[in-house]
């Protein structure tokens, strides 16, 4: 992660799991593989007070996996084999394709834990630890890749050593504002009667259209109600339902499938919304007409369109939207067609230039022009999401039913 790498998914999902429990997340470091580093910076969590310390990664067989020295050194105890983490080790490691001299080696080198160790078992082949230290702090050393981190966290949490955690602090309120400025947002929060603000703790992150609200505090109640009087139904999502699961339980509700056609964005779409359990309802399917001929013999896509306005362009989105929708005979078409670059754009239609289409069972179709910026990825992953934004609008009522929140009608928007 030190030499951008690898990408940190593992605080997301440490904090996902704490703050449930009314545990607040308060720093995050990054440090290289070595014994003194690692030892430092969990001596300096314990040292500030934290009542837990968690560590992530470098518990694998080789050599630069040191993170359980480093918790060692930190805590003042001896490594020692620790019977009951090897007879774990050596059963993960029984099919392991290796000589039984290697597997040995491997199990002996993570089965090797600071002495007192509770064993947490593993999820892949590395067990972790929790361990007391005299402060009375927690030490939780857990492995890197996350769905190994998740699982053993969360077995930890639920019937393991670490059940008893918990804190007074009441989990935070997240609320989701569409397509509202900050100097808006700003401005209704100073209409807020000081002595609630002063009980209420806001955090406020602005990314992709929308603003996420943190509140914390006894004030939390009165600001959200704030909120929803001066925004209505722009503010979309109340602690944390997420964009993604609201659409999909919109469509659910109404009972109504999905399916997309996708060119600047090359499939993302599809893959947001099947990456969520139980899709299968609400997702018919989707076509990457990434050629124009696919978007003229998969979507429906007339040639003649093409050549006079140009792939880019608001009505190919409308007539990919469209097409996409009779294809897959689907009750919504959703598309996305643009230049996300860094190559292929003119001054007409310069790099940043997306349309997303929206067509509905009503026959009606939606089209919005986004001008973006940033990186190919970036571009492409914006236009994602302001997609599920567009489709979003468009389910409006079901939307805002769903938030116990105003209607704003079924049609579009």
């Amino acid at each position: 992660m030190l030499r951008g790498r690898i990408h940190d998914r593992n605080l997301a999902l440490i904090a996902a799991a704490l703050e449930p429990r009314g545990i607040r997340v308060d720093e995050a470091r990054v440090v290289g593989d070595g014994v003194s580093a690692i030892a430092e910076a969990v001596t300096a969590g314990i040292s500030s007070g934290a009542g837990i310390v968690a560590t992530t990664g470098g518990l694998g067989p080789t050599d630069d996996d040191l993170s359980m020295d480093g918790v060692a050194q930190a805590l003042g105890r001896p490594l020692e084999l620790n019977t009951e983490a090897l007879e774990l080790v050596s059963a993960r490691n029984a099919r392991v394709r290796a000589t039984d001299a290697a597997r040995r080696a491997a199990a002996v080198k993570q089965s090797t834990l600071p002495e007192g160790a509770l064993v947490l078992p593993p999820i892949g082949t590395a067990p972790g630890a929790a361990l007391r230290a005299p402060s009375g702090s927690w030490v939780v050393v857990l492995p890197g890749p996350p769905w190994e981190l998740a699982a053993m966290l969360s077995r930890a949490l639920e019937r393991g050593p670490l059940r008893e955690l918990g804190g007074e602090e009441a989990p935070p309120r997240v609320g989701r504002l569409f397509g509202v400025p900050e100097s808006s947002f700003v401005e209704t929060i100073r209409q807020v009667d000081p002595t609630v603000m002063a009980e209420v703790e806001l955090g406020v992150c602005a990314r992709d259209g929308e603003l996420e609200v943190t509140l914390r505090g006894e004030g939390s109640d009165e600001v959200l109600a704030a909120l929803r009087e001066r925004y209505g139904d722009d503010l979309y999502d109340i602690d944390d339902r997420g964009l993604d699961e609201l659409v999909a339980r919109a469509l659910a509700q109404r009972r109504e499938t999905l399916a997309t056609a996708e060119s600047c964005t090359g499939g993302l779409l599809g893959a947001r919304l099947t990456s969520r359990a139980g899709s299968s309802e609400i997702f018919r399917g989707g076509v990457v007409a990434y050629d124009n001929d696919v978007k003229r013999d998969a979507l429906g896509v007339e040639a003649g369109l093409i050549e006079r306005r140009g792939a880019v362009s608001p009505e190919v989105a409308e007539a990919m939207a469209r097409g996409a929708r009779s294809a897959m005979r689907a009750d919504w078409g959703l598309s996305t067609t643009g230049v996300a670059g860094p190559g292929g754009g003119t001054p007409d239609k310069p790099v940043g230039l997306v349309y997303i289409a929206c067509a509905g069972p009503d026959g009606e179709a939606v089209v919005e022009e986004l001008r973006l910026g940033g990186t190919r990825e970036r571009i492409r992953e914006r236009s994602v999401a302001l997609s599920l934004q567009l489709l979003r609008r468009a389910l409006g009522g079901t939307a805002a039913r769903l938030l116990g929140g105003k209607e704003r009608g079924s049609g579009t928007p």
